[in-house]
């Protein structure tokens, strides 16, 4: 999914699990966000957009924008360390803590696994063609700001910024729920799964500055 604004000028791409919800949310109640496309584009029987997760490259083969209209906007998308959202989707998906016993009446693809095999049977595919993923390098492709999980109101703020609004706009306007914070995701590595990740996940790490180690735990 995207929410686009022609009245600011902007786009933003919804990267899943890198504290999305929040932006979209603020975007469409503030700030005159619409989502980007409201369906699925079907041409021939081939999807050319999705309404979920919907990239930059998405958006101009459906021809949702022309050429300058993309240009002209003030893209935008979150990122999130591989090694924090890695952990965030294990457990999305029904995966344990470390020292918990896992939930049998999760149906989710985790339940029953432990981190280090769910980690192989999802890139299981990568691994066996020795390719790296893409995953949030294909919506931060063609961006100007990316808003980093752990400094989130920063880096929306710098968004607001450059689009001329001058109200401030907490995302988490509620002092009771701050918003999500950097998982303890070391807990869940083991050496060999620290290697994977980071062979996997190359481009990605290197691109936004991220490593094993590289943000304060919560």
């Amino acid at each position: 999914m995207a929410v686009v604004c022609e009245r600011l000028q902007y786009l933003f791409f919804v990267n899943p699990l890198t504290g999305s919800q929040a932006i979209t949310r603020t975007l469409m109640e503030h700030l005159h966000g619409e989502l980007l496309p409201p369906e699925d584009v079907v041409r021939r029987g081939k999807v050319l957009a999705r309404r979920q997760n919907t990239t930059p490259k998405m958006v101009l083969a459906a021809e949702l924008l022309s050429e300058s209209e993309f240009k002209a906007l003030l893209k935008f998308t979150g990122v999130r360390n591989p090694f924090d959202l890695l952990v965030a989707r294990y457990l999305k998906q029904g995966g344990s803590r470390p020292g918990e016993t896992p939930d049998e009446a999760s149906d989710g693809k985790a339940a029953g696994l432990s981190f280090s095999a769910w980690l192989r049977q999802t890139h299981e595919a990568l691994i066996k063609e020795k390719r790296e993923s893409r995953a949030q390098l294909n919506y931060a492709d063609q961006v100007d700001v990316v808003i980093r999980f752990e400094a989130q109101q920063a880096g929306f703020d710098e968004v607001l910024q450059r689009l001329g609004v001058h109200e401030p706009l907490a995302l988490y306007p509620d002092p009771d729920k701050p918003g999500p914070k950097t998982l303890d995701y070391a807990a869940f590595y083991k050496g060999e799964d620290v290697d994977l990740v980071s062979r996997l996940y190359a481009k990605t790490l290197s691109r936004f500055g991220y490593r094993f180690d590289s943000e304060k735990t919560a």
